[in-house]
């Protein structure tokens, strides 16, 4: 059991490892950041924003 814990803790870090590696930003993406996106795009500032696409990926690109 202590095995597949370390094997999943060390394989997830490797994806976050991964997924930050293509973000030009550099940076994790967190649940926040998608909801600060949606609350602009509700309030009255988001307003005149309609039919776009609004990727919050940290300007992530996959190279291969």
């Amino acid at each position: 059991m202590f095995i597949l814990a370390i094997n999943f803790l060390f394989s997830k870090k490797k994806v976050e490892k991964e997924f930050v590696s293509m973000a030009s930003m550099n940076c994790w993406i967190y649940e926040e950041d998608v909801g600060k996106m949606c609350s602009f795009l509700i309030s009255s500032d988001g307003e005149r924003v309609s039919g776009q696409t609004i990727p919050v990926d940290g300007n992530a690109i996959r190279l291969d």
